[in-house]
């Protein structure tokens, strides 16, 4: 009989015990595409892009288009995390001065009794640089829901082009020449939003045209999706 009231004892703790929590761990993996491809073929995909439904048929279409070369990539970033932010980067550095000496004049050598008694021009050199940042820039924070279906993403996405060199002048010489310096020139697209999407759904983040250009559009996708960080299925 004891035997038998433990058993019981036994299973009324079981049931009354709370139950242990099932819930995985996930890696979120944040994803951005961005994609240039000719500007009547992204407004003609615009409505199926920015529909949930049809976004897998219009993403179909862009993969066709890249293997057809009618559209290609600019950049694919990728990152991963557990919920803390993201940033990635590819592009390139661009260093350029912001602030000079005061010019000088440059003159013959004082011995030099030769050289005829005349400026050879002016010079002038820079003090401090800045590093301006070109290429495609992906920020994000991602959460996942309990079972690994649902992620919360909030994404920052720019694409920043480098435009060519600008001139400034800065003062003339005492034969009007001018004192010219030169600047980059920089032109940029940039997006930020947050979104809930099924692990593995893409959406569209942006369409922007590309500067300098009066035929091509850029689209900025963004998918995420969960992987198990202990091998439990999804």
């Amino acid at each position: 009989m004891f035997p038998r009231l433990a058993s019981v004892a036994l299973l009324a703790m079981l049931a009354s015990a709370p139950a242990q929590a099932s819930d995985e761990a996930w890696k979120i993996h944040v994803e951005l595409q961005a994609i240039m491809l000719p500007a009547k073929d992204a407004l003609a995909l615009l409505p199926e892009l920015s529909d949930d439904k049809s976004m897998p048929a219009a993403w179909a279409k862009v993969e066709a288009m890249l293997a057809d070369a009618k559209a290609k990539i600019s950049a694919i970033l990728l990152g991963q995390t557990q919920g803390e932010k993201i940033e990635v980067r590819q592009g390139e550095d661009v260093r350029y001065a912001t602030e000079y000496t005061t010019p000088w004049p440059i003159q013959h050598p004082a011995d030099d009794k030769a050289a005829p008694k005349q400026n050879l021009g002016v010079a002038f050199g820079p003090t401090a640089f800045e590093i301006g940042k070109t290429g495609v820039m992906l920020t994000a924070s991602a959460e996942a829901s309990a079972d690994g279906r649902r992620i919360s993403v909030s994404a920052t996405a720019e694409h920043v082009w480098m435009l060519g060199w600008q001139d400034f002048e800065q003062g003339r010489l005492a034969n009007n020449d001018k004192l010219i310096i030169k600047q980059p020139r920089f032109a940029s697209a940039k997006t930020e939003g947050a979104f809930a999407l099924n692990s593995g759904e893409r959406t569209l983040l942006s369409i922007h045209r590309v500067p300098g250009s009066e035929t091509e559009m850029e689209l900025f996708i963004l998918r995420t999706w969960t992987t198990p960080l202990n091998g439990g299925k999804k």
